[in-house]
């Protein structure tokens, strides 16, 4: 007879922001990344801009799914789910905060 099995962890509410935080830090180094390229080349490469952003966007889908999914198997549940919250609320978010500045920066011009 085997024994049971140890009750598992609870979810730490520190270790949820920690995997919020991650994952909107993801966000923004990919939003920088964005800008640098859009400052740097003052030309019309809208399409390239436009799909390099959708392409670090699955990049950075693909990396979080990974990695949240191989931290809640393993016990760590608090960044995994953290990881999966932070990705979807700064896909949401953070386009947001991206217009409001455009609009921002045209209505100052």
């Amino acid at each position: 007879m085997m024994p049971p099995p140890p009750p598992q962890r609870p979810i730490r509410a520190g270790a949820v922001w920690a995997g919020i935080g991650f994952a909107v830090l993801g966000h923004l180094l990919l939003a920088g990344l964005l800008a640098a390229a859009l400052w740097g080349t003052r030309s019309a490469f809208d399409q390239e801009i436009i799909g390099g952003g959708l392409l670090g966007q699955l990049v950075l889908f693909v990396a979080v799914v990974t990695a949240g999914t191989v931290l809640i198997v393993k016990g760590d549940r608090g960044i995994g789910i953290g990881l999966f919250i932070g990705w979807a609320a700064g896909l949401i978010v953070l386009p947001l905060i991206g217009f409001g500045l455009c609009v921002a920066m045209i209505s100052a011009q």
